[in-house]
């Protein structure tokens, strides 16, 4: 999955692998240069959640979905959730 992200005055693109956790999906940076943009994005940013947001809003617009973004997750990538509450009532 690619995001973008704007920084230093130029769109950039995120390249992160989508896979399936125990409690909704994990995105993580495909390589050390993708790490590498994303560190450059989170110090130059005020939001220390830029990076969570810009993945939040991104899945979002695709699954058109509410996600939610799992902040006591501390391994490698970022955990987001489906807010199955909303799923089930569209159901």
């Amino acid at each position: 999955m690619k995001v973008q992200y704007d920084y230093d005055g130029y769109p950039r693109l995120i390249n992160f692998s989508v896979e399936e956790s125990s409690n909704g999906f994990l995105c993580i940076p495909n390589t050390t240069k993708d790490i590498e943009k994303l560190n450059d994005i989170v110090s130059i940013s005020s939001n220390k959640n830029v990076i969570e947001n810009g993945l939040k809003k991104h899945i979002e617009e695709r699954v058109n979905l509410p996600i939610l973004v799992d902040n006591r997750y501390t391994g490698d990538g970022y955990n987001l959730k489906i807010r199955m509450d909303i799923l089930i009532k569209e159901l």
